[in-house]
Parts: C-alpha cells; sequence; structure tokens
C-alpha cells in the first residue's frame, strides 16, 4: 500500500492512494463518527450509508445508490440529464433536448404534478395522454373536477373586448384551426 502526493508542472496526480488490500481507500471522521469514506471500488459512501458511484465506464455521469448499491439517481452530463432508476429500470427522466430546444419531464408511467408536500395530485397526465385537473383519473383529453360551493369549476376569461373576441369555441367534426365566424361569442358551437 501507498500514499503519495506529487506537485510537479507535468499535469501528473497531485495525491495518489494505492491500495491492495481490503477496506476503505479514505475514511473521514469527527471524533468516532464516519462522516464519508471511499471504498476500494471508488464508491463514495455517506455517513447515512448512501453511495455516490461514478458510472461504469464514463466519466461524465454521477450514480447515486442506496446503502445496498442499487441506483436510484443518475446525472448523465453527456446526454444533459437526470434518470430517475428503480431496480435498474428508468422510471423518470428530466432533460434538455438540443434538437427541438425543449426541456422535457418524462415518465414510465403517469405524471403527476404535486403542490405544497401534498402527494396529492393537482395536476395529472395519464399514460394515455388524458389531462386530469382535480383527478388522478381523467377520462377525457381534458378532465375538470372539483367540488366547490358557489364556485365554478373552470374558468375561461377573455380580456379581448374586439368584435372578433371568443369566450369558448367548441367544435365536433371540424378541423379548422380558426373561430366559427368573426363576431363574437361566449359559447359557440
Amino acid at each position: 500500500d501507498s500514499l503519495a502526493i506529487l506537485a510537479t508542472s507535468s499535469a501528473t496526480s497531485a495525491l495518489t492512494i494505492n491500495q491492495t488490500a481490503r477496506g476503505q481507500l479514505i475514511s473521514a471522521y469527527t471524533g468516532s463518527a464516519a462522516k464519508f469514506a471511499v471504498d476500494n471500488n471508488g464508491n463514495i459512501i455517506s455517513e447515512a450509508g448512501s453511495k455516490w458511484q461514478p458510472f461504469s465506464n464514463s466519466t461524465s455521469a454521477l450514480n447515486i445508490a442506496n446503502a445496498s448499491g442499487s441506483t436510484f439517481v443518475t446525472f448523465d452530463t453527456t446526454n444533459s440529464r437526470v434518470l430517475f432508476l428503480q431496480d435498474a429500470t428508468e422510471r423518470g427522466a428530466v432533460f434538455y433536448q438540443n434538437s427541438d430546444s425543449t426541456f422535457h419531464v418524462r415518465s414510465a408511467s403517469a405524471l403527476a404534478l404535486d403542490t405544497n408536500n401534498s402527494n396529492s395530485p393537482k395536476v395529472y397526465i395519464s399514460t394515455s395522454g388524458n389531462i386530469g385537473i382535480g383527478t388522478i383519473t381523467p377520462a377525457l383529453r381534458l378532465d375538470v373536477q372539483d367540488s366547490q360551493a358557489a364556485s365554478g369549476a373552470a374558468q375561461i376569461f377573455n380580456t379581448n373586448t374586439g368584435t372578433d373576441a371568443d369566450g369558448l369555441v367548441v367544435k365536433l367534426g371540424n378541423t379548422s384551426t380558426t373561430a366559427v365566424d368573426n363576431t363574437n361569442h361566449f359559447i359557440s358551437f
């Protein structure tokens, strides 16, 4: 086993640890309490037992694993994404895609948006693409549900007061992307 600290102008390592036996490469303690360690596989182990480990065969990503070594988050800088895993299977990702200049949130199943740490989805997108507001079982492309006394469940408000402003246009069997005609409508079918 050896430890070498080199400070040369040849851009070689400033610190080298070479261990041929078992055990931790580096251990950091405060008193008798271990704060972190680096094992002989290169994993950085936190005080609580979580592991930070380099991505296999890559220098451009970082994995976060639990104490048993199962990776649950991967920071992949090559593809500009963060992957969320369960049992080595991708369950979701957050990434930016240069080809269409779009920020993506991807889920292996449905996608739920929560507020105030409630674990009660406010907006829910099912695997079929249906969007639910106030429901996690949207039956239609847009399904808004609420239970409010003396209040509406949804509001559509257009601040334009011109002669061709519309409030709500509902079309059936009409593929046109324009309004029905150029007059005001509160509700138009």
